[in-house]
């Protein structure tokens, strides 16, 4: 069953594979999107902020977290994908 559900997620087999099934080491989604490298800097000092690049994670992982997002964030419907085609067109 695990595995069915894995292969569902796209690029979920890749995820796995480059952090492991130990997840104690990430104590926060945060921590492990910084570690994956997909979070960029953000320096802020009396009220000025300055953004940095996102350090350079794996590759894999990074190419497999945009895809498994991206598929999260797709319209699952017809009646979904109308209302947000309308949203985008307004």
């Amino acid at each position: 069953m695990r595995r069915a559900r894995r292969r569902a997620l796209p690029g979920g087999e890749v995820i796995v594979a480059e952090i492991g099934v130990d997840m104690s080491r990430f104590p926060t989604a945060g921590h492990l999107a910084s570690w994956a490298g997909m979070c960029p800097g953000n320096h802020q000092s009396a009220g000025k902020r300055r953004s940095g690049k996102a350090r350079k994670g794996d590759q894999a992982l990074r190419a497999a977290l945009c895809e498994a997002a991206w598929a999260a964030a797709a319209p699952k419907t017809p009646t979904s994908r109308r209302s947000s085609a309308t949203c985008v067109d307004a």
